[in-house]
């Protein structure tokens, strides 16, 4: 349905150091650690690829609009496991240029969800400048009409062995009730999704409390003697990832709204009704 072009290379300079940028027709990719890909669909989402001796890992796939699968075998053409940091649309919607994938089946209804036609088209309608320009109305119905890959249990203190390296699965309910992170200590790398992001969502209906995210964030304290940079689902490919000091930030603010020092502005969008509290470097958006 879609075709990728070759790769053409660029370089930027980001904070005094060279980093390459592989441009595709609709992904920017760039290494940030030994066999460790960001894969930018320009802006979109975020997705990672984690490249082992006997297999690679993609974390999370995006809206689908794009070929990330040939994206991917340009770089690797070990089997390829796929795991889900959560059950949103734009995580998962490509998806289904794979065979199967792993995702917390706290989120499963939500993965499905995100699969129906109705949600989709709506997609459509709110997001049109996401969609490549070059596709047909029929292209675009197809994918609309798409039917979801299988998707398998992941757990919290899972171990996916990818040949001399090893990524955990932390359980992080908060901003989706099976939201997951997954950690390689190895390359000291936290790929957290949308759990630890620069505007945080925590007012959906899938969404837990702040008091079960705040849990969740004092437990993932004890790995921050594991990893030195924290890259989520929307890391575009010409940023840093967050540093483990944001973990205590986050920890600090989110305990002082629960604690009612601070109470957020009221913000209506297309995504709900909620207050926003900013902060120096990060916003969360959440019920009262």
């Amino acid at each position: 349905m879609f075709k990728e072009t070759g790769l053409n290379v660029k370089v930027f300079k980001i904070k005094r150091k060279k980093v390459t940028i592989m441009n595709s027709t609709h992904f920017f990719v760039r290494e940030i650690g030994k066999k460790t890909y960001l894969i930018d669909d320009k802006g979109n989402a975020t997705a990672y690829l984690v490249i082992g001796r006997t297999k690679a890992l993609l974390i999370d796939t995006g809206t689908g609009a794009n070929d990330l699968l040939s994206c991917v075998k340009t770089f690797t053409k070990l089997p390829l496991m796929v795991v889900n940091t959560h059950g949103h649309s734009d995580h998962v919607w490509g998806n289904y240029q794979f065979e199967e994938a792993y995702i917390s089946m706290a989120d499963k209804d939500l993965y499905y969800e995100a699969y129906s036609v109705d949600e989709r088209r709506n997609f459509i309608d709110m997001f049109k400048y996401m969609i490549p320009q070059e596709l047909t109305s029929e292209e675009i119905e197809n994918w609309i009409h798409i039917n979801p890959c299988e998707v398998l249990s992941i757990n919290h203190g899972d171990r996916l062995d990818i040949g001399e390296r090893v990524l955990e699965v932390i359980e992080l309910p908060g901003h989706t009730k099976g939201s997951i992170v997954l950690l390689d200590e190895k390359e000291k790398i936290l790929f957290s999704g949308d759990s630890i992001i620069g505007r945080l969502w925590m007012h959906l209906s899938e969404s837990t409390s702040l008091e079960v995210y705040l849990n969740s964030m004092k437990r993932l304290r004890h790995y921050c003697n594991k990893f030195e940079k924290i890259y989520c689902g929307h890391t575009k490919y010409n940023e840093e990832g967050f540093e483990v000091k944001f973990i205590n930030e986050i920890i600090t603010d989110v305990s002082k709204i629960i604690d009612g020092e601070l109470t957020g502005t009221y913000l209506k969008d297309k995504s709900g009704e909620c207050l926003v509290c900013n902060f120096d470097y990060w916003s969360i958006w959440y019920k009262n």
